[in-house]
């Protein structure tokens, strides 16, 4: 039950999250084509890892471990 409460929050609040920050990234991105290849792929690779820490840190806060 405890699982299952957590995945559900996760699928929620950290996609959304994450979603939002590469939405505002892409706004924001260079005119210049080889800046923006470069500033497309660092956006992706730094949201990947921030997504998968949030998720870490989510399941630890839902299922109570490490308070």
């Amino acid at each position: 039950m405890k699982r299952d409460k957590a995945v559900k929050k996760i699928k929620t609040d950290v996609i959304m999250k994450h979603v939002d920050l590469v939405i505002e990234g892409l706004a924001n991105m260079p005119k210049n084509k080889q800046a923006a290849g470069i500033f497309v792929q660092v956006l992706l690779i730094a949201t990947f890892l921030s997504f998968i820490n949030d998720i870490g840190l989510e399941a630890e806060k839902e299922l109570g471990i490490n308070k």
